[in-house]
């Protein structure tokens, strides 16, 4: 059987931190209805208590974020081992100073620009 990821309303700085990511996604309305708009989040996942926890925050609006979207990742599972190279705090300062970075699409487009 599959494991699940559990939610958590709180993570620790000290944490081990497999992942964070930071989208823009839209808010539906409570009661199901269209949409409230576009806001940026933020997601963490990590270790506690032999699990994979996520957590989930609304940083604002989306239109008020001017970089991409983030994934930095923190560590890997494999099987029964386990591996983290940094914690929620860490993650969470490399998308402070990530968040503002709009990366130049074409670059990545033209990967080579020789003429052959």
């Amino acid at each position: 059987m599959a494991n699940l990821i559990k939610a958590t309303t709180y993570v620790l700085g000290d944490e081990p931190a497999l992942a964070l990511v930071e989208t823009n996604q839209l808010v539906p309305h409570k009661d199901g209805k269209a949409g409230t708009g576009w806001y940026r989040f933020q997601v963490i996942r990590v270790w506690r208590d032999d699990a994979l926890w996520e957590y989930k925050e609304r940083l604002g609006k989306a239109k008020s974020f001017k970089g991409d979207p983030i994934l930095i990742l923190g560590g890997f599972i494999y099987k029964d081992k386990n591996y983290f190279e940094h914690t929620v705090n860490e993650l969470k300062e490399m998308a402070d100073e990530m968040r503002e970075i709009v990366w130049d699409k074409s670059d990545l487009a033209q990967v080579d620009r020789t003429k052959s």
